[in-house]
């Protein structure tokens, strides 16, 4: 056994550069947890929209297998022709190709579910159709703070890298003077400094009492090289990562702006088209316009609601992405149809 005087720090800076190691493993196990969990959210997300669009595209197919329906009547009442019934035939077929690819793109969301979370394809069969609330967006965006970077699990392990490689630096400039072994000294009938650097200060029971490291001057300063140098590096690393993180939360809020505009625009193009619709109806009752006259009302109603929901659908994913870049610190109000209010 040996007891060491650590009159340089060197011990203390090395047990404090372990801990800032122990820091980093586990913010890296954080970060790798927030990255998965944004990722299960994210594919719900998009399982939800799937869902929302096939909803859409079934309305759709209800409407056109109404006109084909239609058209068939007048057809037998000498009305129309069948030549009438093409284009609304046509719709009709396209209608259900959207909503097997979408059968599609739901299976594979549900899959990815799965996958993420370690389970099965049975658990990914099993799932149900998800019914997500709205989440409220960070007010006022310009005020998002840059302190909340600092909860980022992979700017806290950078930055712990950063006091781990200080304090090893630390430890390899104390390195550089004499280690004391009071084991050793315990052969000496007293601690007398002025008999430390003598070549007898060896106990001989117990080996030398004092380690003079000038004797490994080339092998510390090596050592300290290599320390420095690695202290560089997880500098460099930091501001890179935190460069990186503004970035991200900038880049977030630019495009959640963004897609709020695109989400404004949508609502307005259907309600513009819902109101053409109505009137397309009222005019083919009067006699004032054809069936293609409606066909064409109604499948610019449906491209427009497909819009709103792939709209909904992109805000929730920024949302989401603007969630990761703050690190998961910035927990949003959720804000269900019911009116009920959940907090993250």
């Amino acid at each position: 056994m040996q007891y060491h005087v650590d009159f340089w720090g060197r011990w203390r800076k090395t047990t404090r550069a372990a801990a800032y190691w122990q820091i980093v493993a586990e913010q890296e196990a954080a970060d790798a947890r927030l990255l998965i969990e944004t990722a299960v959210v994210n594919a719900y997300v998009r399982l939800d929209a799937a869902y929302k669009m096939q909803d859409v595209a079934r309305a759709g197919l209800s409407r056109r297998e109404g006109i084909i329906a239609m058209l068939a009547l007048r057809a037998k009442a000498g009305l129309s022709t069948d030549i009438d019934a093409v284009a609304a035939r046509e719709a009709l077929t396209d209608t259900r190709s959207q909503i097997d690819l979408l059968d599609g793109e739901i299976s594979a969301r549900r899959h990815e579910i799965a996958a993420l979370l370690g389970k099965t394809p049975a658990f990914a069969d099993a799932l149900s159709r998800p019914r997500l609330p709205s989440i409220a967006d960070p007010a006022p965006l310009s005020s998002v703070p840059a302190v909340l970077l600092g909860y980022r699990p992979d700017v806290s392990a950078k930055r712990a890298a950063v006091e781990a490689a200080a304090n090893a630096v630390g430890a390899a400039r104390a390195a550089f003077y004499p280690d004391v072994d009071l084991v050793a000294f315990a052969g000496f009938r007293a601690l007398d400094i002025g008999h430390i650097f003598r070549p007898g200060s060896v106990a001989s029971q117990f080996g030398p009492a004092v380690t003079l490291p000038i004797f490994q001057g080339g092998q510390l300063r090596a050592a300290l090289k290599n320390r420095l140098g690695e202290y560089d590096e997880a500098v460099s690393d930091y501001n890179a990562t935190l460069s990186r993180a503004l970035q991200q939360v900038a880049d977030g809020i630019a495009n959640l702006k963004a897609g709020q505009a695109a989400k404004g625009e949508a609502d307005r193009a259907v309600s513009y088209w819902t109101h053409v619709v109505e009137l397309q109806n009222l005019r083919q009752k009067n006699g004032i316009s054809d069936t293609n006259d409606r066909l064409d009302a109604e499948t610019a109603l449906l491209l427009s609601r497909r819009r709103a929901v792939e709209a909904d659908a992109r805000i929730a994913v920024v949302q989401i992405t603007l969630i990761r870049a703050l690190g998961g610190a910035w927990s949003p109000t959720f804000t269900s149809t019911a009116g009920q209010t959940f907090h993250g």
